[in-house]
């Protein structure tokens, strides 16, 4: 009983890592190569003080897309600079 159990998860593990290997595979061939610079620099202006949740939300938004952005990239220069209050 253990030894087919055994048998069954190891085949549910090559199963699996032959399902993501054929997605990651999938996944290149549907993507063009991009090439991008080896550095993200960019500039961010933030309000000096938060006064509301849908403020504190949009920052978090933009930071969030930021985030998605650099991972490209070899090097990150992000400078963030307070800005007028508003």
């Amino acid at each position: 009983m253990l030894n087919r159990e055994f048998e069954i998860q190891s085949r549910v593990r090559e199963l699996k890592r032959g399902i993501e290997q054929l997605a990651a595979e999938r996944r290149a061939e549907r993507l063009p190569p991009v090439i991008l610079p080896l550095r993200f620099e960019r500039l961010v202006q933030v309000p000096p003080l938060i006064t509301s949740a849908t403020a504190l939300d949009a920052l978090i938004l933009q930071l969030q897309e930021l985030r998605r952005e650099i991972v490209h990239y070899a090097e990150v220069a992000l400078t963030i600079e307070l800005g007028r209050g508003e």
